[in-house]
């Protein structure tokens, strides 16, 4: 006959103590090793890294949306283009979204070339980590009667081989367009 399995109350409680105080000391010896150890660096976006030389940033942003301004100023479709990355999309103004440079392209044909304004556009600030940088600006365009029609931007860039090209993009006139 096999044995028979009995149940013993004293053999259960000094089991699952063992298994209580084993279990308590592992807790504790992680969280003090845990306590011991150097804690990461962290950044937070509320407080300046040093990384960056945001007033660099800005100028070279500024410097691109001058040379676009004049772009679509002098209807040099190739140089507008050439602000975009392949992949960019653009939220523009009154219109459904534009996704990747030739989309874009088929916009500003439409819409910009043949036209007598002058394109002005100043960044307001610029906003940056690692090889992204986020712009807010405002835009001006001027008629050939004198006609002004102001409007705000947002723009997302991404520095690739070593110079910044826009990603993303979101416009629109401060006034209803007529």
């Amino acid at each position: 006959m096999g044995r028979l399995n009995v149940f013993k109350p004293q053999t259960y409680m000094r089991t699952n103590t063992l298994l209580l105080s084993l279990s308590t000391a592992f807790v504790l010896l992680v969280g003090l090793v845990g306590c011991t150890t150097a804690p990461k660096e962290t950044v937070s976006m509320a407080e300046p890294t040093g990384q960056f030389d945001l007033a660099k940033i800005r100028t070279e942003i500024q410097a691109l949306e001058t040379d676009f301004g004049k772009a679509a100023t002098n209807h040099d479709l190739d140089a507008l283009l050439e602000y975009y990355a392949d992949d960019a999309i653009s939220l523009a103004n009154d219109a459904p979204m534009l996704v990747g440079k030739k989309a874009i392209g088929e916009h500003y044909t439409k819409n910009l070339m043949g036209d007598k304004k002058t394109h002005t556009y100043q960044t307001i600030d610029v906003f940056a980590e690692g090889t992204l940088v986020v712009e807010t600006g405002k835009s001006t365009v001027t008629n050939s009667n004198g006609t002004i029609r102001t409007g705000k931007y947002m723009a997302l860039y991404e520095k690739r081989n070593g110079q910044y090209v826009c990603l993303r993009e979101m416009y629109n006139n401060d006034e209803p367009s007529q």
